[in-house]
């Protein structure tokens, strides 16, 4: 996916990725195994303590990073619920970005359905659910639908 492109996080801000992940991953109080395979993924080879400090977030591509990858894990499932809206939405704040939560979800839930539905035509069979289910905006979905 264009926005999964290889960022290079130092090791403390991956740490912190990590760390996001997980408490975004764990927010709904469902251990999904295509969350974990996720994080797992992206913390292959890290080490240290994981914490979450947003601090080491310097730079606006750091900060988008991240909060695409905690977004990821929040669509993966094809839900975003009402805890993972509010943690994404409390990221955005502690990250002071000037874009919205809604913004990282429709970003990253465009590139991950058409990459899923890229070789079928059930996406426009399922987007009335996928849009409810994932709290898309109107302009995705009309893209989407296109």
């Amino acid at each position: 996916m264009d926005w999964l492109q290889e960022y290079d996080f130092s090791d403390e801000q991956i740490r912190s990725v990590v760390a996001g992940m997980m408490k975004m991953s764990a927010i709904d109080g469902d251990v999904d195994p295509q969350e974990l395979e996720l994080i797992e993924q992206v913390a292959e080879g890290v080490e240290g303590e994981i914490t979450l400090d947003f601090g080491v977030f310097d730079t606006p591509e750091s900060k988008d990073q991240f909060l695409y990858l905690v977004t990821f894990v929040a669509i993966v499932d094809t839900t975003i619920n009402d805890h993972e809206s509010v943690l994404l939405e409390e990221y955005v704040a502690s990250l002071g970005v000037s874009e919205t939560a809604q913004h990282y979800i429709d970003v990253v839930a465009e590139q991950f359905l058409r990459a899923v539905f890229s070789d079928s035509q059930h996406l426009k069979e399922w987007m009335p659910k996928l849009s409810q289910d994932l709290r898309l905006s109107d302009d995705v979905t009309a893209r989407l639908l296109a």
